[in-house]
């Protein structure tokens, strides 16, 4: 989480709950919402809450369900990419 918060010195650690992309379907099934499997979990104890449908990192690093009403900021994965200088071919 710190790594997030060194991105946006605009963001308050102690106001900087994101949404991180995992949504709840069905009977408790767990996806991204890119479609990938959930494979690690880092739940606050007593979640997830199986009858909400969006799911909020703390600054903790944990995860707790929250129906998706709030102005949360997001973060998002991306493949790198790196540039070369103009001089490199």
């Amino acid at each position: 989480m710190s790594f997030i918060l060194a991105l946006d010195p605009n963001m308050d650690e102690d106001d900087a709950d994101l949404w991180i992309g995992l949504k709840i379907e069905g009977q408790c099934e767990l996806h991204w919402i890119d479609g990938s499997d959930l494979d690690f979990q880092n739940w606050v104890q007593i979640q997830p809450d199986c009858t909400t449908k969006s799911t909020l990192m703390m600054s903790s690093g944990q995860w707790y369900t929250e129906n998706g009403h709030h102005g949360n900021p997001f973060v998002c994965e991306t493949e790198s990419t790196i540039y070369c200088p103009q001089h490199v071919t």
